[in-house]
């Protein structure tokens, strides 16, 4: 059985079973907190570590092979930070920020759902976290890490706008707006270097030009998650040698279609639906754009994120059922006084 139907089929069931088991409270004020407190953690270790490695030249603790791509030696910092893809930046050869995973954008996606996990659901006010992973995203010099950077401060800084005196709103707007018009100048400036200076952007642009001309021809279930030798031998050997899908929503809809499609869809749609809130549509917009931009539908804290819009459902309509069952008692027992 194909990975992918795997974690669809079984392994997000299986979540929702143990988080609905576990319940909300657990689920929100215990799991979640331990699971972004242990990201941060990591984050800041493999900040430190890229820092000393590549301004202090700090030698490496271990080498290991990279089993990801081509398999030669890379330097390991503690398991913590890997060397793996350098970049010029300014004309200063560095280090990106890989932290713990094996390609920079997997850092990215990893750490910018963490960190809307913390902005956008459990809320809670602790900028050392979000100063932490917003450093991490940074340093992966990572053009999906600086949108993620930008929408997720964005809805930061918005957020604590409301509720306070003009004066201080208005210094706050200033704020958001001077840091948000730099991070957009420092993305556009990066995206495009990237675009026209780099096999990599180019072939991001391809990925979505063919991906859509072979969804096509298999519209409504695609050509099933095993396909990839077919699929590179009639469609992807003419203008490239390999695989190397730009967007989880494409990859879907390749091998399996609006079928398959829809199976993210409904979770991220469940986030809304019950009980539509900014922070709630603001989470399941973000999480649809890492799905749009990332290979990330095998990603074990996207899968998560899914479960939890499941379960986020059901706990919702409880609660709503719950008071229109009170309300509807108080009617009750005003009618017969």
């Amino acid at each position: 059985m194909d990975g992918t139907w795997f974690q669809y089929a079984l392994i997000i069931p299986m979540l929702l079973g143990i988080l609905l088991f576990r319940g909300k409270i657990y689920v929100y004020k215990y799991f979640l907190p331990r699971l972004i407190g242990l990201s941060v953690i990591i984050c800041l270790f493999g900040i430190v570590l890229w820092f000393l490695a590549c301004f202090t030249a700090l030698p490496p603790t271990s080498t290991t092979r990279l089993m990801w791509t081509s398999g030669e030696e890379i330097d390991s910092y503690f398991g913590l930070f890997y060397k793996i893809q350098p970049i010029t930046v300014g004309g200063t050869s560095i280090w990106r920020n890989t932290s713990i995973f094996p390609e920079a954008p997997m850092a990215a996606v990893y750490y910018g759902i963490i960190l809307s996990l913390h902005i956008l659901v459990i809320k809670k006010k602790d900028l050392k976290s979000i100063a932490v992973l917003t450093i991490g995203l940074i340093t992966t010099v990572s053009t999906s890490a600086y949108i993620y950077v930008c929408v997720l401060l964005f809805a930061y800084l918005s957020d604590k706008i409301g509720g306070n005196g003009l004066r201080e709103s208005k210094l706050k707007i200033m704020v958001m707006l001077l840091t948000i018009t730099s991070l957009v100048f420092i993305l556009i400036q990066i995206g495009t270097n990237k675009i026209t200076d780099s096999t990599s952007g180019m072939t991001h642009l391809d990925d979505f030009v063919q991906g859509f001309r072979i969804w096509k021809d298999a519209p409504i279930f695609g050509f099933g998650f095993e396909s990839d030798d077919y699929i590179w031998q009639e469609y992807l050997s003419y203008y490239r040698g390999g695989l190397g899908y730009t967007s989880g929503a494409l990859f879907l809809l390749i091998h399996g279609g609006v079928v398959a499609l829809v199976m993210v869809i409904v979770p991220l749609l469940a986030w809304v639906v019950v009980s539509p809130s900014k922070d709630s549509t603001y989470f399941a917009l973000f999480l649809f754009l890492i799905l749009w931009t990332v290979v990330v539908q095998n990603c074990g804290v996207f899968i998560l994120c899914l479960s939890l819009g499941y379960a986020n459902y059901v706990w919702e309509s409880k609660r709503l059922r719950s008071e229109w069952n009170a309300v509807r008692g108080n009617r009750d027992i005003s009618s017969t006084n």
